[in-house]
């Protein structure tokens, strides 16, 4: 059987397609991991996930919910608001797919948008992180002024010495989403 010779504009064209189907099966596999490491970290909480009223799919218990916090510089700037997160949970989010966040007077709901990618099929769904009352005031009179957020990772170390935790804000994934006012705003973004 005789070999037969391409040439460099078709195996260019074949390297393309080679590299094209690399990138869409890495995406995948992040994106399902993304989605396994939610469901895992959302069942694996002694309370386990709390069914929602209508706002949201599921509740983060208590102990989920302290797991993130807010910061909003109004003179940086005025239209983002940072829900920082930490490392893992960062991790998963950045991979995911968030769809946008809304802001309740009893926290915040995120909004994660459908897995629909090279076969695989994963129903989105939302999860509200709820605050206390202090943080919602503060929310609310932000989103007020912000119609965006970010996701922010933080890092805590702790000082034996003081007994107290110091946390910092080690990255930021430069994605902006959108701040719904509400759930049926949501549904046509």
């Amino acid at each position: 059987m005789a070999k037969k010779q391409i040439d460099e504009d078709e195996f260019l064209k074949l390297k393309e397609i080679e590299d094209e189907i690399a990138r869409e099966c890495k995406q995948t596999v992040k994106a399902v991991a993304a989605w396994r490491y939610l469901v895992l970290w959302l069942s694996s909480f002694s309370n386990g996930v709390l069914p929602g009223k209508g706002d949201a799919n599921h509740y983060l218990s208590a102990q989920q919910s302290s797991e993130f916090a807010f910061t909003y510089d109004p003179e940086e700037n005025p239209d983002v608001l940072v829900i920082l997160a930490q490392n893992k949970i960062f991790e998963c989010f950045c991979d995911i797919g968030i769809k946008c966040a809304i802001i309740e007077p009893d926290g915040v709901v995120i909004v994660i948008k459908d897995l629909d990618i090279n076969g695989f099929f994963i129903s989105g769904f939302s999860v509200k992180i709820q605050c206390s009352l202090a943080v919602n005031d503060k929310l609310l009179r932000i989103s007020k002024h912000a119609k965006e957020f970010q996701i922010g990772k933080i890092e805590g170390k702790y000082n034996s010495l003081l007994d107290k935790i110091s946390w910092k804000v080690t990255d930021i994934f430069d994605v902006n989403f959108p701040i719904a006012p509400d759930l049926k705003a949501a549904k046509f973004l």
